[in-house]
């Protein structure tokens, strides 16, 4: 295969030798001779017996020139002229070369609107020629290098769907033209049933012409999802070697070579191409600093600081480990990715399956490296062709991965998209099969992995409920943390996103908004109420002067029998008139009449409860006047910071939308002392608890959780553990730090069998 490629261009420049050859020659016999007199007075006579041969080599030499510019026509067409029919561009020179930022003079709607379908600008890329040269990004070190002439070949495996043609094709111009052909076996094209016309004839032809034996496409009859499509790639494979990749990327030059060495050097071994980026709106090739690919515990990728250990090393060209990938591109032995499962096939469409595949190479015996002197160039776009549902997916697969990979710390993954363990609302399938794949491959703990593989991870043991923080008489509001650098807590509609998660501790520290995940990345903060107004704070843990400001009790008792004198509050009524809408510090607030539009289905009340902050010692946190109480609630988590609410963000008859600036009141004139009412109406703040009551609706003024515990032991099986305490689910009365009605798992062996002061409605848990 790798002959025929190097054949047809030899011979093609061969025909063109030749013809120059010829040429060459007859120019020389019709150019005129020095002459000696002698020779002139001979020639004199026959120049006249001469003219009509001169004449017929004329006309010879014009019929030669002739049949060498139809030959060079011939040749331009079947090697660089068959991008020219469908509007592309081949060969040196022209916009983007050398990686450089390229531009385009007119803005045309034609412009915007395939921007809008690719999330790249795909007019740019049509005038950018598939075969323009990069920046050689390699540390300096790898260009010294020296491989084995015994390399294994690879398979190359693109996936598209609805891709703009000239970046896949760029794509297929660049592994071939960067990769030695003895090394390149074939390039396979999986197309995930494309809707876009010219990914069906005009792509067939081109590379059937261009690239013929070399190239190979494969059609899927229905729209089987990244991670399926990618199997469907490995089946047609037939190297010893395969590298996936995605059909929007450039590689730079010897990238190949480092990894099948070391793929040859232990086979075991899943080696990542390191990722430059490729702008998506200019094309400008951009070097990214060296890195591993690790998650958070939501199990979204994301780019982290290499290991301490290649650091100290001072090697920028040594491969580094990672405790996964970032899934655009990796390369592994064909035989040995079969072997340890390929990608979980369970999982649907897209996410996931490059955080559960790095977990599993390393938890049964394999590794995972990036290679810094193996560099590929990738776009970024900013549309996915799976975004209708991307988020579901996401979250299925990262649930899968959890139950099947992760032991007791599954409830981190669940903590971090706020759905509950129990009954989550997602069917992430039957995972008995991969499980029996992990017993028969003897695969080590998920502890194990943490210890030796991701240690930079956080995680939080010592958790015994999660969730949103709600009123239980207006429960479309949640405690939410805000603008990020306001520092302090709002009521916002309730939208199941990150920045409502709320963590309660067995310590009684409440922190609020998403977890950080790992040590690259900041915690959540704590709420704090450190006497100094009327408002509670959030805080960095660390940062709280006095730890005790950070505590809160939890009681599950009716408000007329608290001992506390002060709590958090809020005002009794939202202050504008019904299903008006704002923006406030940036976000999306609905006010009034739309608590039951915005929250969705209501969670049950399990109780009446009171938080309050355990350093004051008489504060409780409710909403004071007729609405009073709150509730920890569950609902689905979004990777997104601030998303619209559910419902598409149509609250009422009226789409939220960014305002131009500031706070802005859709639909109506701007009322600057209703707008700071509302502020004041959404910002929790400090007041008095009100005087004991005997009102029965006083028990609906509650926290209550709706999400299970998490593991103390994570090692260990976690089991709800209650006992009733009889009286027919009377409240437990007292005035100490009291919990709800959930269960958790095995205390480690440093905390006592009981956290303490925990009791429970009805019972205590033991």
């Amino acid at each position: 295969m790798a002959l025929a490629r190097r054949v047809k261009p030899l011979l093609a420049v061969s025909i063109l030798v030749f013809g120059g050859v010829v040429l060459f020659s007859v120019c020389c016999r019709l150019q005129a001779r020095p002459e000696g007199p002698a020779q002139a007075a001979r020639g004199a006579g026959r120049r006249g017996r001469s003219r009509h041969a001169t004449e017929g080599a004329l006309a010879e030499r014009e019929a030669v020139l002739q049949r060498l510019d139809h030959l060079e026509e011939v040749v331009y067409t079947q090697l660089n002229g068959l991008a020219k029919p469908i509007g592309l561009v081949e060969g040196p020179g022209g916009l983007g070369q050398g990686g450089m930022a390229a531009t385009l003079r007119d803005n045309s709607q034609e412009t915007e609107g395939k921007f809008e379908e690719y999330g790249y600008n795909a007019q740019l890329s049509d005038r950018i020629s598939l075969d323009r040269t990069i920046p050689d990004y390699r540390p300096q070190k790898c260009r010294q290098m020296t491989y084995s002439a015994h390399l294994p070949q690879i398979s190359v495996v693109f996936i598209f769907v609805n891709e703009a043609l000239s970046v896949i094709l760029r794509s297929v111009h660049s592994v071939v033209n960067r990769t030695p052909s003895r090394l390149l076996k074939e390039v396979i094209l999986v197309d995930d049933n494309s809707d876009n016309v010219e990914l069906k004839l005009n792509l067939d032809q081109y590379v059937s012409k261009r690239y013929p034996g070399l190239v190979k496409i494969v059609r899927n009859s229905r729209r089987e999802g990244l991670i399926r499509a990618r199997l469907q790639g490995w089946k047609v494979a037939t190297a010893p070697v395969v590298g996936f990749f995605d059909a929007h990327v450039e590689f730079s030059t010897g990238w190949a070579e480092p990894a099948l060495s070391r793929i040859r050097e232990d086979r075991r071994r899943i080696v990542l191409p390191a990722i430059d980026n490729i702008k998506y709106d200019t094309f400008e090739v951009q070097q990214y600093a060296s890195a591993a690919h690790g998650y958070n515990w939501g199990l979204w990728c994301m780019y982290i600081i290499p290991p301490q250990d290649w650091l100290d090393r001072g090697d920028e060209a040594a491969p580094i480990r990672t405790p996964a990938m970032i899934g655009c591109s990796f390369v592994v032995d064909r035989e040995y990715f079969g072997d340890i499962g390929l990608l979980d096939p369970g999982m649907e469409v897209y996410g996931g399956e490059n955080i559960e595949l790095g977990m599993r190479v390393w938890q049964c015996g394999g590794s995972m490296e990036v290679l810094p002197c193996s560099r590929v160039a990738h776009i970024e776009r900013t549309k996915k062709p799976y975004n209708n549902d991307i988020d579901y997916y996401a979250k299925r697969n990262a649930l899968r991965a959890a139950e099947v990979w992760m032991d007791g710390f599954k409830s981190h993954v669940y903590m971090a998209w706020n759905i509950p363990m129990s009954n989550p609302g997602v069917d992430f399938g039957d995972v008995s099969e991969r499980l029996a794949l992990r017993q028969r491959l003897k695969c080590h703990s998920f502890k194990w992995y943490l210890d030796n593989v991701y240690p930079e991870m956080r995680t939080y043991n010592d958790t015994l409920t999660y969730g949103e923080v709600r009123n239980s008489k207006a429960s479309g509001y949640c405690l939410d943390q805000g603008a990020e650098d306001d520092d302090r807590a709002i009521l916002y509609p309730c939208h199941g996103m990150s920045s409502q998660l709320v963590r309660y501790s067995a310590e009684g520290v409440l922190q609020l908004g998403p977890l950080g995940s790992t040590a690259f990345l900041p915690d959540s903060k704590c709420l704090v109420d450190d006497g100094r107004g009327r408002t509670p704070a959030l805080r960095k843990c660390e940062d709280v002067a006095r730890p005790a400001q950070r505590l809160w009790d939890f009681t599950q008792e009716t408000l007329g029998q608290m001992c506390a004198r002060s709590c958090l509050g809020a005002p009794r009524a939202p202050v504008l008139s019904g299903g008006s809408q704002e923006r406030l510090r940036g976000r999306a607030v609905a006010v009034a009449g739309g608590a039951n539009e915005l929250g969705g289905p209501q969670e049950a009340v399990l109780g009446a409860s009171t938080l309050r902050p355990a350093c004051m010692g008489r504060t409780c946190l409710e909403k004071d006047g007729e609405h009073t109480g709150h509730e920890l609630g569950g609902r689905s988590h979004r990777e997104q910071r601030h998303g619209p609410v559910p419902g598409g963000g149509d609250v009422q008859g009226r789409q939220l939308r960014a305002p131009a600036g500031g706070a802005e009141v859709l639909g109506a004139e701007v009322d600057h002392q209703k707008l700071d009412q509302a502020r004041e109406a959404l910002t929790p703040r400090l007041t008095l608890c009100p005087r004991p009551s005997t009102d029965p609706e006083d028990l609906g003024r509650a926290w209550g959780p709706s999400h299970s515990a998490h593991h103390w032991n994570p090692e260990g099986p976690g089991r709800a553990r209650t006992t009733s305490a009889g009286g027919g689910g009377e409240p437990v009365l007292s005035c100490r730090r009291v919990l709800g009605t959930w269960g958790h798992g095995d205390l480690p062996p440093s905390r006592s069998a009981d956290p303490p002061q925990l009791a429970a409605v009805p019972g205590r848990i033991s």
